[in-house]
């Protein structure tokens, strides 16, 4: 964590970032062997954090849920929760906003057939705002989501 803490610092002093997205945070090792990974996973997110709050800057952290998918698949409800994440240590006390994306497409017995269709649910923020969701349409050749749906995806 400390490399990624000086490679931030160097990054929003040179280029003057105010965002800074760490994706696979599950994968971001620990500076000590601990027995507990949650409390690794949370002392990582506390001193990015910290470092965000310092810098003024916005970190975004984005991890993969360790699922079960049969179970969830088999479960009327497979919308993610704030439950979900609780293996990756306290990121949902240290979270400001935490918002989970769902695709029933992976859900349907066809998988040829998969929706284009990505529900951004909001879990948790700090101002307030919670168990809203936004559909949004993902173009898997750019990567990108639109907010415009259509009678027809892409």
């Amino acid at each position: 964590i400390s490399s990624i803490e000086k490679n931030i610092r160097d990054l929003v002093l040179r280029h003057n970032l105010k965002v800074v997205i760490i994706t696979g945070f599950q994968s971001v090792g620990f500076e000590m062997n601990y027995n507990d990974f949650r409390y690794g996973y949370t002392r990582n997110a506390q001193i990015l954090k910290n470092l965000a709050r310092e810098l003024n800057i916005a970190i975004v952290l984005t991890s993969r849920l360790n699922w079960d998918i049969e179970k969830y698949m088999l479960s009327e409800k497979s919308i993610p929760t704030l439950m979900d994440i609780r293996d990756i240590g306290d990121l949902d006390d240290l979270s400001d906003v935490v918002i989970g994306l769902y695709r029933e497409g992976n859900f349907l017995e066809n998988p040829n057939k998969l929706s284009n269709v990505v529900s951004l649910y909001f879990l948790k923020s700090k101002n307030g705002i919670t168990h809203q969701h936004i559909d949004m349409l993902i173009n898997h050749l750019t990567l990108s989501f639109t907010r415009e749906l259509e009678n027809e995806y892409f």
